[in-house]
């Protein structure tokens, strides 16, 4: 078990390696994409293995079912999805588009964040929180 000291000092070193004057461009982040997809591909075996061993022998088809075929389908999603989410939001600025002014909206993320999920689905809640934490970086 993870005691709170070793949660606190993984933050830390989290937060330390998280440098807010470059946001990840949209390559760095497909590619990001790209590997935690190979990674869950690639385990799949294990995966099943260390949550039959967690649930007791709970059913390989419901494990794929239920917990690594939604993670795979999402990250298909947002990478559909994400250089529209990363476009600059423009904003009326009424009067001023006179002059030729422009207002937008640049998303980008303000830091680290730590994401707790709950031990019985440990691979669906856990990903789905971490595609809707990037989700509202990128919107």
């Amino acid at each position: 078990m993870t005691t709170l000291t070793e949660l606190n000092q993984s933050f830390k070193r989290q937060r330390e390696s998280y440098s807010r004057a470059q946001p990840m461009a949209y390559e760095e982040r497909i590619a990001s994409l790209d590997k935690i997809d190979r990674m869950i591909k690639e385990n799949v075996n294990e995966l099943v293995a260390a949550l039959q061993t967690d649930f007791g022998q709970r059913d390989p088809m419901q494990i794929l079912g239920a917990d690594i075929s939604g993670p795979i389908g999402t990250i298909a999603y947002v990478k559909k999805h994400l250089q529209r989410w990363m476009k600059p939001d423009k904003k009326p600025i009424g009067m001023m588009a006179l002059t030729g002014t422009r207002q937008f909206i640049l998303n980008e993320p303000l830091g680290v964040v730590g994401i707790m999920s709950p031990f019985n689905a440990p691979i669906d809640l856990h990903w789905t929180q971490l595609w809707r934490q990037l989700r509202l970086v990128t919107e």
